[in-house]
């Protein structure tokens, strides 16, 4: 069984490898395409992800 976390951009429990996708989108490191179907991108999603305890210790997920 996977670990989640909520994530403040989907508004629910994520798993670790759906966080590290919004993440990488967040830091411009890949394109919106990447993330899950149901999520959608903006500059105030991107704010929330930086923001969000969990995107800096990423590894932790």
């Amino acid at each position: 069984m996977s670990n989640t976390v909520f994530c403040p951009v989907t508004n629910g429990q994520i798993d670790g490898t759906t966080c590290l996708d919004i993440v990488l989108v967040a830091d411009r490191e890949a394109k919106p395409s990447i993330l899950p179907e149901g999520v959608k991108w903006s500059e105030e999603q991107r704010q929330k992800c930086l923001t969000c305890k969990y995107h800096a210790d990423i590894e932790e997920v």
